[in-house]
């Protein structure tokens, strides 16, 4: 019998290529590959409407809810409304909050959607934040994706993730921090798209890359996963994956983890690779419906 394989990629440095878009001969195979019973997910560290930029812009379609946030979020691409969530406990939010007011750098808050897809992103006023960081939440404010300052706790509010961006050497003492706090995941990787810039980010224990990838799964009702990533916030899908793939441009130590390492981001790996495990798994059986959430 045809196995039903739900496909999960990471979209910085993985899936797009380094304009930020996939190309349109490779927009080709995944929409063809749609048609036919590609069951496929994004597993990103950006937030949700972040995440469809690049997807409406290039048009390939994304036929499974996609993993936003580091898994802290799950999308419905289509709808623009969220399916599942996991926020932070009550206890670690305060404790992140108290972390946040002890360091003079401003992080994004992301905060739980609403079912209609209000999707709100804090920040701390009167602190400081890296120029492109304060650049790109410009660029995303919208009604339906609002950002704006506080000056205190968020109280009634659910915190999903906490996102930093700034040199690596000022975020390491954060990071050490964070790593501190009961029922928080913590990971700190290198910008593909800045120099001496990082990421630090933050998601409650329950959630990540991988717990968002089974929801996903099962949702789905696909028996296997196969996933790609480049950077070190992927270790947590590369180990709940059946088969893990790294671009030739990937983390060394991403390699070293992966099933096999594929072509660059900029060759279009990850849709080669795909299509090359979509027709071998679908061989000889037909193509399965990837369901959508609001199917099951």
């Amino acid at each position: 019998m045809p196995k039903k394989i739900l496909f999960a990629s990471d979209m910085d440095g993985t899936l797009l290529n380094p304009q930020g878009r996939v190309a349109e001969r490779d927009v080709a195979v995944i929409n063809a590959l749609a048609e036919v019973g590609l069951c496929f997910t994004l597993a990103t560290a950006r937030s949700p409407r972040s995440a469809m930029k690049p997807v409406a812009e290039s048009g390939f379609r994304v036929t499974a809810p996609a993993v936003c946030l580091n898994g802290a979020l799950l999308w419905d691409m289509e709808r623009d409304v969220p399916v599942k969530s996991f926020p932070f406990s009550e206890e670690a939010a305060a404790a992140v909050w108290r972390m946040i007011e002890a360091f003079p750098i401003a992080p994004r808050l992301f905060m739980d959607p609403t079912p209609d897809g209000l999707f709100v992103t804090l920040y701390p006023a009167e602190k400081y934040m890296d120029p492109a960081a304060v650049s790109y939440m410009e660029y995303l404010d919208s009604p339906k994706n609002p950002y704006a300052a506080i000056r205190e706790y968020p109280a009634g509010q659910k915190i999903l993730a906490v996102s930093y961006f700034d040199e690596p050497d000022r975020l390491k003492p954060l990071y050490a921090e964070a790593q501190k706090i009961p029922g928080i995941k913590a990971v700190l990787y290198d910008s593909t798209a800045f120099a001496n810039r990082a990421y630090l980010e933050m998601y409650a224990a329950t959630s990540g890359k991988g717990a968002g990838v089974l929801a996903v799964k099962e949702l789905c009702g696909a028996d296997l996963v196969f996933v790609f990533g480049d950077n070190f916030n992927d270790i947590d899908m590369f180990r709940v994956a059946d088969q893990s793939f790294t671009p030739e441009n990937g983390e060394e130590e991403m390699k070293k983890l992966a099933t096999r390492v594929i072509p660059s981001n900029k060759d279009g790996g990850v849709i080669s690779t795909m299509a090359e495990l979509f027709a071998l798994y679908q061989k000889g059986g037909q193509g399965h419906e990837c369901l959508s959430a609001r199917t099951r």
